[in-house]
């Protein structure tokens, strides 16, 4: 992880939100993104990794394990409690969510709005 990352990641001592999602690239890759908010004002984002999982097994547990792995960087090197976890609602996403939740109940983990928006008014996530 980056200095400034860490750096700005090591203010937000309240906890940091993180996002995860995953989409088709032009090259028809399939890739994965991790981001934290960081808690305090401003907010800041942060793109912690960006994973091409195009050859990996595209399931709930296999995403459960990336993203485990990431809270658990957070939360060694930076010291940074996360505080909740936000997916879109679709396949392995959702999936991921269940093991997580037993994992670490003490994280939230939502829906992004976002995309639930999307799909009410007819948009495809």
């Amino acid at each position: 992880m980056a200095k400034k990352v860490e750096a700005g990641m090591a203010l937000s001592k309240q906890g940091v939100t993180i996002s995860y999602d995953s989409w088709t690239d032009v090259s028809h890759d399939q890739l994965l993104a991790v981001a934290a908010t960081t808690s305090q004002q401003p907010r800041q984002i942060y793109t912690l990794k960006t994973l091409n999982i195009t050859s990996s097994p595209k399931t709930g547990d296999k995403t459960y394990e990336l993203v485990k792995q990431e809270i658990i960087n957070i939360e060694s090197v930076n010291k940074v409690p996360v505080i909740a976890v936000v997916s879109d609602a679709a396949g392995e996403a959702a999936k991921a969510r269940c093991p997580l939740i037993l994992w670490r109940p003490d994280i939230l983990t939502l829906d992004c709005y976002s995309h639930q928006f999307n799909l009410s008014v007819g948009g495809k996530s």
